[in-house]
């Protein structure tokens, strides 16, 4: 038999839940919920973050793998007949050309100067005249870093032959970084070798040292939040002609 207060113990058991009960449930289902994603969309934030910021470092690391080489190995201007990149550098605007016995020119794009120079001159060991320099973006692409070639070889003289696939008198021009990279900041600095036939320099130490090309470059991600990268490098010359 089953006594009374023992009957009435099963019935409290077998009591449903109440709506007191669910809404609370509820309520701290949901906010358990609205943490659980609002963790989620963080960690997706951040990991779109990172991938943006390494597709950055990495086009940083071609760029400069793309430079090293051409700037290390830059001719010194000797003013060799049809090799010789005046003409072509002082057509450009803004002229100017490498200074004789010297390797690298900086040149200052803006107007008013701003102190900072934006493109970079020199004679690479192919014998082209190249030119990295800041370009204005338009409405397909924001504003990045070309880089132009030209081969300064008489278009005219039959015995001229095309370098690096150029032509005599042509020059190529591309952009260096895909179209998602924008660079909001860009300054060369040069030094170049002390010419001793100049006369004694005023820093002997000066004549030892080797040419140089500094180079400062900002570029920002333009896919989802914008990630950037400062890039700061030195590149020394290391033409054979030099040593």
């Amino acid at each position: 038999m089953i006594s009374t207060g023992s009957f009435k113990t099963i019935r409290r058991d077998r009591r449903g839940v109440t709506l007191i009960e669910l809404t609370i449930a509820i309520a701290i289902f949901s906010v358990v919920i609205v943490i659980a994603f609002d963790a989620f969309l963080g960690v997706l934030k951040f990991n779109r973050e990172t991938v943006q910021k390494q597709s950055i470092q990495d086009h940083a690391e071609f760029l400069f793998s793309l430079m090293t080489k051409e700037i290390r190995l830059a001719k010194i201007n000797y003013h060799q007949a049809n090799e010789d990149c005046a003409p072509y550098f002082n057509a450009l605007t803004p002229a100017g050309a490498v200074a004789p016995n010297s390797t690298y020119l900086a040149l200052d794009l803006n107007t008013p100067a701003d102190g900072k120079n934006e493109e970079l001159r020199f004679q690479n060991f192919q014998g082209l005249c190249v030119r990295y320099f800041f370009a204005p973006g338009d409405t397909t692409r924001p504003d990045s870093l070309k880089v132009a070639r030209h081969n300064p070889r008489d278009p005219n003289n039959p015995a001229s032959k095309p370098i690096d696939g150029i032509a005599p008198g042509d020059t190529k021009t591309a952009w260096v970084l895909p179209m998602d990279i924008s660079v909001n900041g860009l300054d060369f600095t040069v030094r170049n070798k002390f010419d001793l036939r100049l006369g004694p320099p005023a820093n002997p130490a000066a004549a030892l040292m080797p040419p140089l090309v500094r180079f400062y470059i900002s570029m920002v991600s333009s896919i989802w939040n914008p990630s950037q990268v400062q890039l700061f490098e030195e590149i020394a010359g290391r033409n054979i002609e030099q040593f």
